[in-house]
């Protein structure tokens, strides 16, 4: 923690303890109580009250700017904190001098009555100092936040999903880390040089990443932000994962229990942005004095504390029968759920039947997959026709088949461009992909490609793509 960090820990402390006390007399607090309070203790737990001085100066110096911009007076809140000994026992420092001139020259009763009056004018600002800590961003001072500061909880991290920095791998690092539920790491525990992110990320240094803390696999790419997914450190760092294959060397992992991939948009007044601002392999968020962190770490606790389940083969369905009704002359938007239109020609009816069933489920499991993310499927009549899937926020049109074979893929194709044909002038150009039971070969994918259709699959319990994350 630096210095300025204390100093907004400690702002937001003494806005805690006025707070506490509107009615008043407000009670001063010693430097070395302050001091523990905002987490700055020695390793046998106690406050260190020597240098605080300077953080309520930096405080000071902090208020004093944000004075400036507002054009009206902010009261020393610095003032609440004490001598425990000496001539100025009770009283603040003579370092207070630097807001009050001539303080050191002062006889008592002459600070106890600019204290006093202080005090007043402290209690009158009211709830304005609500306003002056959103104001600087930081956030208000609640249970959880205290615990934070003193090391009795859980930390938050963001891991770059670009683990061995080249772009034409971030893909397959993406799909290794929802199918294997973990986060990667390109340096290696054992080297200290870069900012020691290898040695933090596995935990071997004293405030590296530990079982229980919050990893953001997550990046800012051509200013935008890129989310692959989050979740709960579970046990140690590991060197590799049995049955996976990385597409490069790493340097090591973390395991996540639970974890939840995400590739959509956290809400709005999630500034996610601010937790990605960075070009570096591993950062530490500040949700203690920082208010955007603030609310992206609280995001990612509601979202891991109310986890749905996947949408993995096996789960009940919900499908309905195709509406009967004569379709409108032009393509629009209908739910989902009545979408499954199966073209196939097979021998029997049992096979029919069959084929109904695999792409009912699938497509099912699909939707309660991106319904985790908070992601919206439905679907596009074009005249008679309808397409398996919509997602129009990213204009996302997808075919799903019961197979991978070719055959299957060759009449996906010809829906697929047919569907972006007939609805191009009232939806644009689509993103296209075909959603299939397992990963179809690299001469399928290859194909498609050149088609600029891409493909999604279930690899067990898990959806992935070839599209970075934009269909899963």
């Amino acid at each position: 923690m630096t210095e300025d960090q204390y100093a907004r820990r400690a702002l937001a402390e003494l806005v805690a303890c006025v707070s506490s006390k509107w009615a008043g007399p407000i009670e001063g607090l010693k430097y070395k109580t302050l001091a523990y309070r905002i987490g700055r203790r020695t390793p046998n737990g106690e406050g260190v009250g020597l240098g605080m001085g300077r953080i309520l100066a930096k405080m000071g110096w902090m208020l004093q700017q944000l004075e400036a911009d507002w054009g009206r007076r902010i009261p020393h809140i610095q003032c609440l904190v004490i001598d425990k000994a000496g001539r100025n026992r009770d009283l603040p420092a003579d370092g207070i001098e630097e807001f009050w001139p001539n303080y050191r020259h002062l006889t008592r009763e002459q600070k106890e009555a600019r204290v006093r009056m202080e005090h007043k004018r402290i209690l009158a600002f009211g709830r304005q100092w609500y306003r002056v800590l959103k104001n600087l961003g930081i956030r208000n001072v609640d249970a959880a936040i205290k615990q934070r500061w003193l090391g009795q909880t859980i930390s938050y991290w963001v891991v770059s999903p670009n683990v061995r920095y080249k772009e034409s791998t971030v893909d397959a690092w993406r799909r290794a880390s929802v199918r294997a539920q973990a986060a990667f790491m390109g340096w290696y525990p054992g080297d200290w040089d870069h900012g020691k992110m290898g040695p933090k990320f596995a935990g071997r240094t004293k405030r590296g990443i530990k079982p229980g803390d919050i990893i953001l696999i997550a990046r800012r790419h051509h200013h935008e932000p890129q989310i692959v997914g989050f979740g709960v450190v579970r046990g140690e760092f590991a060197r590799r994962i049995v049955g996976l294959k990385p597409p490069e060397s790493f340097g090591s992992l973390r395991r996540l229990r639970p974890f939840i991939p995400w590739t959509g948009s956290p809400p709005r007044d999630v500034p996610i942005m601010e937790a990605v601002d960075h070009i570096k392999a591993l950062v530490q968020l500040h949700p203690d004095w920082n208010d955007a962190h603030g609310k992206v770490c609280d995001w990612l606790d509601a979202q891991l504390k109310n986890r749905r389940p996947s949408g993995a083969k096996g789960e009940r369905t919900n499908v309905r029968a195709s509406s009967r009704k004569k379709s409108p002359p032009s393509a629009q938007l209908v739910s989902s759920p009545e979408n499954h239109q199966l073209d196939y020609k097979f021998q029997t009816s049992a096979k029919i039947i069959h084929a109904k069933k695999v792409e009912a489920e699938l497509l099912n499991g699909y939707t309660r997959w991106l319904e985790r993310q908070d992601r919206k499927l439905s679907a596009v009549k074009y005249n008679s026709l309808q397409c398996d899937a919509y997602e129009e926020d990213r204009r996302n049109l997808i075919e799903a088949k019961s197979s991978s074979r070719r055959e299957n893929i060759r009449m996906a194709v010809g829906q697929l461009l047919d569907y972006a044909f007939q609805g191009n002038k009232k939806f644009g150009n689509p993103h296209k992909a075909i959603l299939l039971p397992r990963e179809p070969g690299p001469d399928i994918v290859n194909w498609l490609d050149s088609l600029d259709i891409k493909v999604i699959w279930r690899d067990k319990k898990v959806f992935l793509d070839n599209a970075n994350g934009r269909f899963t």
